[in-house]
């Protein structure tokens, strides 16, 4: 997964970025984990009480002789600068049974679309 962000004036500046676009970091996935949903949401850490801006990337994990995906990830990652580079450092990891089709955020907690279900998940501790 390679993180491009299209850049208007209002995320330019949230990000500290000069131009129009800007490739980030690469992450790769295992074998048929495909990405499905991605979003970047200003969350609600519920342990520290502090709000920060997190890539948030829901995920499918597809086997061949499955109609539907019976698992995927929601994967939290938060920007860092180490050595005067931008890296995506990965926050939290939480498995899910179903596909993760869409991912936003509603006060500063993820809601997530799995299956057909919809999940409220509050940002706990960082990994």
């Amino acid at each position: 997964m390679y993180v491009q962000l299209p850049l208007n004036s209002h995320t330019r500046k949230r990000w500290g970025l000069e131009t129009d676009w800007v490739g980030i970091d690469v992450v790769r996935m295992a074998s048929g984990d495909l990405p499905q949903a991605i979003s970047a949401c200003e969350l609600i850490n519920v342990s520290t009480d502090e709000k920060g801006w997190y890539f948030i990337v829901g995920s499918a994990v597809e086997l061949s002789a499955e109609d539907e995906p019976k698992e995927g990830f929601i994967r939290v990652f938060e920007v860092v600068e180490t050595g005067g580079r931008r890296r995506l450092n990965k926050c939290a990891e939480i498995k899910v049974a179903g596909s993760v089709y869409c991912v936003d955020q509603c006060d500063g907690k993820l809601v997530c679309g799995v299956g057909s279900t919809v999940t409220l998940i509050p940002l706990l501790a960082k990994i």
